[in-house]
């Protein structure tokens, strides 16, 4: 993020070169144009690598550079040797991008990073020609604006060669994106296909099955072929349509259905009991059911025998391949099967059953000896952290027991179940955003990045075919332009990293205590530029001493995208006011403008993916919404919420940003 914004600042010093003090627009732009590409090699180590190297040499690099170029533009003023030394150091620079590019990362990335290498190759080829023409022919110019065409052709190079370098990273980014979304869906497809559970993905408009796992064909007696593109009613898979209308209320109701209990057909017309979970996922755009259904027939079994039987065969009970007891209505265990008995023994006869298999010995607050005990009722429930950190399925059934009223408790082991259900909901939801983090990329590559590089090519094409019609002031104006979807291009480009990184997970959080009225200076300090030229005053009400505790790159990111959504929405003499205030449990701060304002149906979209295309500004300045949703992802990584409000109907009446923070150590 700093690499990005020394190049934003050094483009503008440059860009006011006649208007701003020298030691400014050429030492001080100069020296932070060098610094922010160390800095961006040092990104793409921390990308590509996962680590950064020494980089005492490049620092020691830029200080030469720093010094003689302060000699030759004061001591001894000298355009030419200031033009070499630019050269010379960016191509030491250049070398250490390409050697990254085609060396360093791992051989399986450089397809990915080769075109990147290959830009920073020609920045290296461009740096030794212009040194070459300096040697060859005589130079000169003292005036930086009135150098020769090759030089001007050189800073179009450059210019032409930072947007290809934008454009490659997107493409690399959005590549490694691919390769992760392959991944999950690899991982998804392996859980779903080992599941020890029959599986089934369904498309919910029509039922179509479109994918089940080899379990379902073995339990069911169907092969693949047979069952894709049919549906469960074309299988006749229920026993009762109304079982599978039951179950397709309450997933289109509620979004998920927990283990309830069918008879299942399978294709040689035999039943089997199972019990059914299912939940909606979104697989590319489309709405989908995916089921998982769980072979409880011989439980079903055993607990029908027992029910219909008040005199029950005792061998039987201990041939049971689960765990099993019988308790009294106090809790007091009368009756443990062999495969119980194996673990507690006799002496725990007697014994409160909670004491034997709870982990904590107390008793659960769902369990139904807490009422009357309803003989032939059965009720089921998950108990955990039981016999170990297990999870426990409970069947209690209310029965008669050597002529007192008892509970008739069945154990099963579902913790791999329950771990298994737990993986796959977790594949599908990194699978889902995935794909939304793909969508959103595609859609500001195809769209956003587009339309400068189109004003690019098109002014540049004017000055390149009418250069010797135009006249100098035409020229600067289209390299004005030129330079302003530049800026815009790398602006988007410093937010679309930032997001991707969050996305990936490999942005580091370390909150801190930090001083928020001077980081709304220093921010206001760095948009001045910008609040000029609309004649905007950015106003900083937050009190002197005032402290948050929070990530300093991410706040300082929230704050400057935010009043940057502002300055693009407010008209010309407008005004933005920054404001925090303490309240119960958070921090507020708060972004007020009176510009343009939002509908409520512009309101409802903000911070959505997807939704969130970002309108002109009041002087057609363009964006794309992802700043927001960047201001999102951060405040949440805080713990807090962000949200905006605007009167509706009453005007220019301007908007508000408010965002919230946890009080955490604010001294």
């Amino acid at each position: 993020m700093i690499d990005f914004a020394f190049q934003v600042i050094a483009l503008l010093l440059i860009s006011t070169r006649t208007i701003i003090p020298d030691w400014l627009s050429i030492n001080v732009a100069n020296t932070l144009a060098m610094a922010g590409a160390v800095l961006g090699l040092i990104g793409l180590e921390k990308l590509l690598l996962g680590k950064t190297g020494k980089q005492y040499h490049n620092w020691i690099l830029v200080t030469l550079y720093t010094i003689i170029h302060f000699y030759f533009t004061f001591m001894q003023p000298n355009l030419a040797i200031r033009n070499i030394n630019s050269s010379a150091t960016f191509i030491l620079l250049s070398i250490q991008y390409v050697w990254l590019m085609w060396k360093r990362v791992p051989f399986y990335q450089r397809k990915l990073t080769t075109n990147i290498g290959f830009i920073f190759a020609l920045y290296a080829l461009v740096n030794v020609i212009r040194i070459v023409d300096f040697f060859i022919h005589s130079y000169q110019a003292t005036d930086y604006f009135h150098s020769s065409g090759f030089e001007a052709f050189c800073m179009f190079s450059y210019q032409i060669l930072f947007l290809l370098f934008t454009y490659s990273l997107a493409l690399m980014l959005n590549k490694q994106l691919l390769q992760d979304n392959a991944l999950q869906e690899e991982k998804f497809t392996k859980a779903f296909h080992a599941s020890s559970s029959c599986m089934l993905l369904s498309r919910l408009p029509d039922g179509h099955i479109f994918e089940v796992n080899q379990v379902f064909c073995n339990k069911t007696g169907y092969v693949t072929a047979e069952v894709i593109g049919k549906t469960t009613v074309d299988l006749k898979l229920w026993e009762n349509d109304t079982d599978r209308d039951a179950v397709l209320n309450q997933l289109i109701s509620q979004g998920k259905v927990k283990e309830l209990e069918f008879r299942f057909r399978k294709k040689s017309g035999d039943f089997f009991w199972g019990v059914i979970s299912s939940e909606l996922i979104e697989i590319n755009g489309e709405k989908c059911i995916i089921s998982n259904i769980s072979d409880i027939s011989e439980r079903k079994k055993t607990e029908l025998e027992l029910i219909e039987s008040d005199e029950f065969n005792k061998t039987l009970l201990k041939t049971i391949p689960f765990g099993m007891d019988i308790v009294d209505q106090n809790g007091n265990v009368l009756f443990l099967n062999d495969k119980l008995l194996e673990i507690f023994g006799e002496e725990s006869i007697g014994r409160k059953c909670w004491s034997l298999y709870q982990d904590t010995k107390t008793q659960c607050n769902d369990c139904p000896l807490h009422r009357d005990i309803e003989l032939g009722k059965t009720e089921t429930y998950e108990a955990h952290k039981a016999l170990g950190n297990q999870i426990l399925e409970v069947k209690h059934t209310g029965m008669m027991f050597k002529g007192q009223k008892a509970m008739l408790e069945i154990f099963q082991n579902i913790t791999e179940r329950k771990n298994a259900e737990a993986q796959l909901q977790q594949y599908a939801k990194e699978l889902k955003l995935a794909n939304d983090t793909k969508s959103k990329l595609f859609s500001i590559i195809g769209h956003d990045l587009r339309s400068p590089f189109t004003t690019i090519t098109g002014f540049s094409e004017m000055i390149r075919d009418e250069v010797d019609q135009l006249d100098k002031e035409t020229i600067r104006n289209y390299a004005n332009i030129v330079n302003s979807s530049a800026i815009y291009t790398q602006n988007l480009f410093q937010n679309l990293l930032e997001w991707a990184r969050v996305q990936q997970g490999q942005l580091a959080f370390s909150p801190e205590t930090i001083n928020l009225y001077s980081i709304v200076i220093e921010i206001q300090e760095l948009l001045a530029g910008s609040a000029e030229k609309k004649n905007i005053t950015i106003e900083n009400k937050v009190a002197e001493g005032f402290e948050v505790y929070a990530d300093l790159n991410m706040l300082k990111t929230t704050i400057r995208n935010l009043i940057s959504n502002a300055l693009k929405y407010t008209p010309n003499g407008g005004k933005i006011v920054i404001n925090a205030r303490n309240e119960n449990n958070a921090i507020s701060i708060i972004v007020t403008d009176n510009g343009t304002g939002m509908d409520a149906q512009t309101l409802e979209k903000l911070f959505k993916p997807g939704t969130n295309q970002s309108a002109p500004g009041t002087e057609d300045e363009k964006g794309t919404g992802l700043g927001l949703l960047l201001c999102k992802e951060f405040v949440e990584l805080h713990g807090g919420k962000i949200w905006a409000e605007s009167p509706i109907g009453k005007g220019n009446t301007g908007s508000k940003f408010i965002f919230t923070l946890p009080k955490q150590i604010i001294k």
